[in-house]
Parts: structure tokens; sequence; C-alpha cells
């Protein structure tokens, strides 16, 4: 036999089992849409996904830490700095309540004289 008469023919085999319900394709697509649409409402509702804002890293909770620290200690500065600017203002008002006390005891006599 000649190469050309030796031919195979391939035909396509049939399924018993298509999985075919009596479905439509369109309702069968319909459903999975539904199905997907609802596992992706349920990954992103509010307790799955976490608020970026709330979560702090331990890098950051160090940085956070450092900060308060300074925060703190710069804080102390500026109120001992400002008991000392006030007791500078207490001595000042002292000595000016004084200088003016002793100016009047001073006018009053030599008015008086």
């Amino acid at each position: 036999k000649q190469w050309y008469q030796r031919r195979v023919a391939i035909t396509a085999g049939t399924d018993e089992d298509d999985g075919d319900d009596g479905f439509s394709e369109k309702y069968i697509a319909v459903q999975r849409f539904h199905r997907n649409h609802a596992y992706v409402a349920e990954l992103f509702q509010e307790g799955t996904v976490p608020d970026v804002r709330t979560v702090v890293t331990k890098q950051r909770m160090l940085i956070l830490q450092k900060q308060v620290q300074s925060l703190v200690s710069h804080q102390s500065q500026l109120e001992e700095e400002l008991e000392s600017i006030e007791r500078s203002y207490q001595e000042k008002k002292k000595r000016y309540d004084e200088k003016r006390k002793k100016y009047r005891l001073r006018l009053c006599v030599d008015t008086t004289a």
C-alpha cells in the first residue's frame, strides 16, 4: 500500500457524562459571577482586612518609643526653662516693687519737709 492509502481517521470521542445538567451557559456564568462576587465581598469585609493605620510593626513601635522619650525629655527641658523665666520675672518684679516703694517714701518725705 502506498502512504496515501494508509489514512487513519480520528473521530471525536463522545463523553457520556458531559456535565450538562440542563443549564444554559448563561445561567452557569451568572451563577459563577455571583459566587465569585460573594467570595470577594467576604475577603474584603471590615473584619477580614485590617486597617493599615492600626497595624504597628516592631520597628515602628521602637521608633515611636524613641520619639516619646525625646518628646518627654524636650518637655522637661522646656518646663525647667519656663520655671527659670518665671523665677527671673518674679525677682525683677520684686525689685521693681521695692524701688517703687522707696521712691514713694522718699517723695512723701521730700514733700512734707
